[in-house]
């Protein structure tokens, strides 16, 4: 068939997006440059948690953070979930929109997601990576066999408090039985390289509070179906905070209509849905 890679694209559903404003970094960790060679790789027990990190902004370097994460179905990696802690220090009364930026690079088989707690607050987020020719790490420079992506997720000031704040980022899989195969280049089938991270602030701006998006992407996969063979759709809404974490999600395409239940895990963040869409081979609208 046709690759359509626009079949939906990015629509907002609810709430409003404000307008650009000045923004402030808070705090950086590594480079925004491809590669994760400014951080810890080497001499790394990840069955001990002792080797998660925990990195306090003003006092920890960047060779304190370690640059692979591992997923727990990594049973390689010590078949747990491993927490990594960024402690901060707000001098002020938060205001306005804060937006915690991650980029990473992906070496494993597997993609895991980010589970990211902001004080309490938990929200799951997805990655869509696409091959990487730059060669910031050296597991590049043999054949294309990494991949990157980004995200930047808006915070609630509410969230926040002046004085000390701890954000923690967990790479997480679904399912998360435990796999003993070795991987290509990182150490077992799952996890997140990270590339850099970053927290800024827009003292200016309002939080989208309640605002909901949704992204649809047609993927390479197919399955037989009693009339032919189905595509499979993914759907991923994502939820800001204050928004209703539950309900159900309805594709409508091709005059047909599909509905999966919603239930996010957590109070804001992102849900990955599967639809089986019957194969297309031209251009097809969708809401």
């Amino acid at each position: 068939m046709e690759w359509i890679s626009s079949i939906l694209g990015l629509l907002l559903l609810a709430g409003a997006v404000s307008a650009p404003a000045q923004q402030r970094i808070l705090w950086q960790i590594g480079k925004f440059n491809d590669s994760s060679q400014e951080f810890r790789s080497q001499n790394i027990d990840y069955a001990n948690p002792q080797s998660d990190v925990v990195y306090t902004v003003g006092s920890s370097s960047d060779a304190d953070w370690v640059r692979f994460q591992p997923g727990p179905a990594n049973a390689i990696a010590g078949d747990r979930l491993h927490p990594f802690r960024i402690n901060f220090i707000l001098n002020q009364v938060p205001r306005g929109v804060y937006r915690m930026r991650v980029a990473v690079l992906y070496e494993t088989p597997r993609l895991s997601a980010l589970q990211l707690t902001v004080n309490g607050h938990k929200g799951l987020f997805y990655f869509h990576p696409k091959l990487d020719y730059a060669a910031g790490d050296w597991e590049g420079t043999f054949v294309p066999q990494t991949s990157k992506d980004e995200k930047t997720i808006d915070i609630p000031a509410h969230w926040l408090q002046r004085g000390q704040n701890t954000f923690v980022l967990t790479a997480v899989d679904s399912p998360s039985i435990p796999q003993h195969s070795a991987g290509n280049i990182a150490p077992g089938q799952s996890g997140l390289i990270y590339d850099a991270l970053s927290l800024t602030q827009e003292a200016t701006a309002n939080y989208p509070e309640g605002a909901v998006s949704v992204l649809a992407i047609p993927t390479i996969f197919y399955r037989k179906s009693a009339n032919g063979l189905d595509e499979v759709v993914e759907i991923y809404p994502t939820l800001h905070a204050g928004a209703k974490g539950n309900g159900k999600v309805t594709l409508a395409i091709a005059g047909r209509r599909y509905a999966q239940p919603l239930a996010l895990d957590g109070e804001f963040g992102e849900a990955r849905l599967r639809f089986s869409v019957p194969e297309w081979n031209h251009s097809e609208a969708a809401t």
